[in-house]
């Protein structure tokens, strides 16, 4: 019994790691300065599934749907870059400005556990004007055990952070 208590407390503490992978395109000709952000009206939610015994289970286990926007993720977006001294500005995929070096696009993924909690972020940088990748961000919270809740507010700048680091660091 004292290992079992032992291994749920060291679970707890541990929470889940994430996996963040960035990359920045080597084609980049200049980092970019003036964003623009595809704002999504819509998040995907992950359905739920309970294991009760190998083979059963119990809850809803079908495909992801959308739902209204979850987490302000394109706020996150914003407020980093803007704090990182970077220009942005925010719309529809109609409206993009002609005077941007890159546009944001993301797509998140969320899932409940007593809360909503962040199961996936992908941020894509793309030229305005061909749509190349410029650079692109992953983060997935770990499959199975337990969590620390990760959420955009939270992960969209660690993210950020590396991928403005090495816009940065272009060229040098």
């Amino acid at each position: 019994m004292k290992k079992f208590i032992l291994v749920c407390a060291l679970s707890v503490l541990i929470g889940c790691s994430g996996t963040l992978t960035v990359d920045v395109s080597h084609d980049l000709k200049r980092p970019p300065e003036n964003f623009y952000i595809i704002k999504q009206e819509t998040s995907y939610k992950i359905p739920n599934r309970v294991v009760i015994t190998p083979g059963a289970v119990f809850g809803y286990d079908g495909p992801e749907y959308r739902v209204p926007a979850i987490g302000d993720t394109w706020l996150h977006i914003k407020t980093f870059l803007e704090k990182s001294g970077y220009i942005v500005s925010v719309g529809t995929r109609e409206e993009i400005p002609s005077d941007v070096d890159a546009v944001i696009r993301y797509v998140d993924y969320w899932q409940w556990d007593f809360i909503m909690y962040l199961k996936l972020l992908a941020v894509t940088f793309t030229d305005p004007n061909s749509e190349a990748v410029l650079a692109y961000g992953h983060y997935e919270c770990a499959e199975g055990g337990f969590h620390d809740y990760p959420s955009s507010e939270e992960e969209v700048p660690l993210m950020l952070k590396e991928i403005v680091a090495q816009f940065k660091n272009h060229g040098k």
